[in-house]
């Protein structure tokens, strides 16, 4: 058995690079077995192999003689966005064991130098030690070029894989011999039905992924790796992480954690060694939620796309079945507008109203629409979904519910002084015990809380006997929609009343205030937030300004 050594070389920060490396050596291995050659990749690195020890020379020397780049076959050195920190003459340990493996293989013709470099936008860097450090990662990449070396350019850790995997098996077998183990026998095929979402949904369930598999062999059966790419961040809250489901026909479906796979990457996910045989009906790729805000529409009437690129990798070659598609369509999912309603007197005066001698009517109505059909859910109907996908066969929702329940907001400003407002606990334009949206308790931010029914003070009702309760300090009103009706192709609407009230209302004539809607932060929706930050309350409209007559 011949052993070809593989050194492996790369600055801290590409650790995820390296994974892929061990992976890419395990595929390559996998497909010079099933060749029938007798030789196999064995990789060496100062991580793995170096013995810690002192050295009077200097620590860079130790690991030069415990690797012996004279007597390694490959030598695989990846950057990513830093150099490192210099050693002896050279800018870092990794350029010194490039320029070590060059001078061996100008003298010996190995080890051969697979060197690679990131051609991925770089963030601004995080100060001037970071600055400085991607200038001179940038000088030496000028060096490599100068020295004839020939390199490869990646755009991000999946791509990295890609190429490392072929050039290595190209290496060792050929680019003839390669081929057949560069194209996989097993075919398939993957679908799906994108969902609309919220772009103020901060966090919201994309279409469910559905991948078929074609066998050349019954006898065959597949080992796969299955990469999930999203063009927006993907969001793992208390939900947990996208799952992946095999439907088998005889047997429970087997149920698939999804694992982060560059701690760089927010949008890339893997699910590893998923067993699958021609007895078995499909995968599906399910509990997937985008970062829908970062999209970035939800104060335009514009429609953008979140694209999926689902890559398939058979273990037992390097590739593969790989599909882009549309998940989801991210669109504005509220419209709002307020208006005067009633010939009543416009403010009640205060005393009257706390001695319930007079049952109100409200001076304006708020009214939400949704943006589209489906825009407005409740947490039991996205719970809902979850059953779907219980035991048996599960039924799969081709537009799946929205994130984590519907509040919404209304926000007040520039209160005149004296005026209170009131503002009905339910939707005003249907019977009480047909109301699908009820006022809640949240914090400052508008998250939290819980349906409050119990505490209506029956005393304080609007003439249609919808209980109306003061707006706080805070001058933030929320209400849940708690329809639990199923899914409809209407285009629904809420509204809720205003009630002025003030002890001196001849004063108030004239005056004026502002109201803003949109959609309050439901309190698992706020913990969910990859960014780290809590989502507060961001109105949809731009405020509207309503004079007391």
């Amino acid at each position: 058995m011949r052993k070809i050594r593989v050194l492996i070389s790369s600055p801290g920060d590409a650790k995820d690079h390296r994974r892929s490396i061990d992976h890419a050596i395990h595929t390559v291995n996998r497909a010079i077995e099933a060749s029938g050659d007798q030789v196999v990749l064995i990789t060496v690195s100062w991580p793995n192999d170096v013995t810690p020890g002192a050295d009077p020379r200097h620590p860079q020397l130790r690991i030069d003689d415990q690797l012996n780049f004279e007597t390694g076959d490959i030598l695989i050195a990846v950057f990513y966005r830093l150099l490192g920190a210099p050693v002896l003459d050279a800018p870092s340990g990794t350029a010194h064991e490039v320029r070590l493996g060059h001078e061996a293989w100008k003298l010996r013709g190995n080890p051969h130098l697979f060197v690679y470099f990131s051609n991925e936008a770089i963030p601004p860097p995080g100060g001037v030690n970071e600055a400085t450090d991607n200038l001179r990662l940038a000088e030496f990449k000028d060096e490599v070029k100068d020295r004839k070396i020939l390199y490869a350019e990646y755009n991000g850790v999946h791509e990295f894989e890609r190429l490392i995997t072929e050039h290595l098996l190209t290496h060792v077998m050929g680019a003839i011999r390669a081929k057949q183990f560069l194209v996989s026998p097993i075919t398939g095929q993957i679908e799906t039905f994108p969902a609309d979402l919220r772009s103020e949904g901060y966090t919201e369930f994309v279409g469910d992924l559905k991948l078929t598999f074609a066998f050349p062999d019954d006898h065959m059966h597949g080992d796969f790796d299955v990469d999930l790419l999203l063009s927006t961040a993907i969001a793992t809250p208390r939900g947990g992480s996208p799952r992946l489901i095999v439907f088998r026909p005889q047997a429970p479906p087997l149920v698939m954690e999804a694992k982060p796979f560059d701690d760089n990457q927010r949008n890339l996910v893997r699910f590893e060694r998923v067993p699958f045989n021609p007895s078995d009906s499909h995968l599906v790729i399910t509990n997937v939620r985008a970062l829908a805000v970062a999209v970035g529409v939800s104060n335009t009437f514009t429609t953008a796309r979140i694209v999926a690129v689902v890559t398939v990798r058979d273990r037992e070659r390097t590739i593969e079945i790989k599909e882009q598609l549309t998940i989801g369509f991210v669109k504005r999912g509220l419209l709002a507008d307020v208006f005067r309603v009633g010939s009543g007197p416009m403010v009640y005066r205060a005393s009257d109203i706390e001695h319930g001698s007079v049952q109100p009517k409200p001076a304006f109505l708020v009214r939400f629409h949704e943006g589209f059909s489906g825009a407005f859910k409740t947490a039991a109907q996205e719970a809902k979904r979850y059953l779907a996908l219980g035991p048996g066969q599960p039924t799969l929702l081709a537009n799946p519910p929205a994130d984590w329940g519907t509040r919404l907001a209304l926000n007040l400003s520039s209160i005149p002084r004296g005026l209170k407002i009131l503002v009905t606990c339910a939707e005003e334009q249907r019977p009480l015990r047909e109301s699908r949206a009820w006022i809640v308790d949240t914090d400052a931010n508008g998250a939290g809380g819980a349906v409050q029914r119990s505490s209506f003070k029956p005393r304080l009702m609007t003439s249609r006997g919808n209980p109306l309760i003061e707006v706080g300090s805070g001058n933030l009103v929320v209400w849940e929609w708690t329809d639990d009706s199923p899914l409809s192709a209407d285009i629904r609407t809420s509204e809720f009343g205003l009630v002025l009230v003030g002890e001196d209302t001849r004063d108030l004539r004239g005056s004026m205030f502002q109201v803003a809607m949109g959609f309050a932060p439901f309190y698992t929706t706020a913990r969910a937030h990859l960014i780290g930050i809590v989502p507060t309350f961001s109105p949809g409209t731009v405020p509207m300004s309503l004079q007391i007559t």
